[in-house]
């Protein structure tokens, strides 16, 4: 957008009064009509093309489109956002990131829009970067293993993260988390049969190993083991007595740890969650507060309030992430909002609060 300066000088005055008129009006239409073309003109980004057909997104949805151009077709309809729609190397599938139950996932579909199947279940975002050109595997990156938000790059099937492959006899058992979570399925070599053997809901399995007809694995912290003759898994109960130093109260510097920064409506302080912590820090003099002060919790995703007088944040210290506001002079205990026993929350947005 140009700004227009108006000009006022005696050697102006010559002009005819009629002439810079016209030409006033005659700059009017042209920038009307500029603005009635960009209207009609659609917003298409993401593209990208295999063949003959392009896709890209429009709406926030996925169209395609010929090479030659002419009328797109839409192959999703779905309220989320879809981005970074990517042609598998044989043209048949169609990866995406899309935010369908409230996160960003990796999604793929064929390439006639339909059978949209998720085949990410992090709470990061997974954006979508392309295919490998040889294991036909998604190429995506996420943050999801990084202390201080860089990006990594990850690969994983179009059916899902199937990894970790053990021999045992006949069987191939192997980690898989297609029905959304990570258990172990076995391949029957023989009938070449997929059965699914461990049905954990709560936790991920997490680095199994295999030793002489069992497999040892990790589910939320704690150590499992599956008999594979039986099928049935069970955890191992396990006592560690020994002296924990790393547990006992101590002081740290946490301005190598900062994971999320917000700017109070005044702007004379700023919001700053470090190694687990709610801090609001002065612009330039005043005190440092702890607001959350729990040393035993994860306390992130932090925002002001639009008067600036609160404080919202997540923290695990009930369990689960779960909603709290907090006095922003920390004179007050938080206050916990939510109760929830399913799902992941995140991206708190501002709020008035009475």
């Amino acid at each position: 957008m140009k700004t227009l300066w108006i000009r006022s000088s005696a050697s102006r005055r010559v002009y005819p009064r009629v002439l810079v008129t016209v030409l006033f009006l005659v700059s009017l239409i042209s920038g009307a009509t500029r603005a009635i073309s960009a209207e009609k003109r659609p917003l298409m980004r993401f593209p990208d093309v295999h063949k003959d057909t392009v896709v890209f997104i429009y709406g926030e949805d996925i169209w395609k489109v010929s090479t030659e151009g002419g009328l797109a077709a839409r192959l999703t309809i779905h309220d989320g956002q879809e981005r970074f729609p990517k042609f598998s190397p044989d043209g048949n599938l169609i990866a995406f990131t899309g935010e369908y139950d409230g996160n960003a996932d990796v999604y793929v579909m064929s390439t006639h829009g339909g059978n949209i199947t998720r085949v990410t279940f992090h709470p990061g975002y997974d954006e979508v970067v392309g295919w490998h050109p040889l294991k036909n595997k998604i190429l995506f990156r996420s943050d999801r293993h990084s202390f201080s938000r860089f990006d990594h790059l990850f690969l994983i099937s179009p059916t899902g993260t199937d990894r970790i492959p053990m021999w045992i006899k006949d069987k191939i058992y192997f980690s898989s988390d297609r029905d959304g979570v990570l258990n172990i399925y076995s391949y029957d070599t023989t009938d070449e049969k997929i059965e699914q053997i461990t049905h954990h809901t709560d936790y991920d399995v997490r680095r199994p190993s295999q030793g002489i007809r069992k497999i040892v694995y990790e589910l939320g912290g704690m150590l499992w083991l599956l008999d594979v003759d039986s099928k049935e898994s069970k955890p191992i109960p396990v006592e560690i007595r020994t002296d924990t130093p790393e547990v006992r109260p101590h002081f740290r510097k946490v301005d190598g740890f900062i994971q999320g920064i917000d700017c109070s409506p005044s702007g004379k302080r700023a919001l700053i969650v470090a190694r687990g912590e709610v801090f609001t820090v002065p612009g330039k003099d005043g005190p440092t507060r702890n607001l959350t002060n729990n040393p035993g919790a994860r306390d992130k995703d932090a925002v002001w309030s639009l008067d600036g007088k609160k404080v919202a944040y997540l923290s695990d210290q009930s369990g689960e992430y779960e909603i709290y506001v907090v006095d922003s002079m920390g004179r007050t205990e938080a206050v916990r909002l939510t109760q929830h026993e399913n799902g992941y929350r995140h991206t708190l947005r501002c709020f008035y609060l009475d």
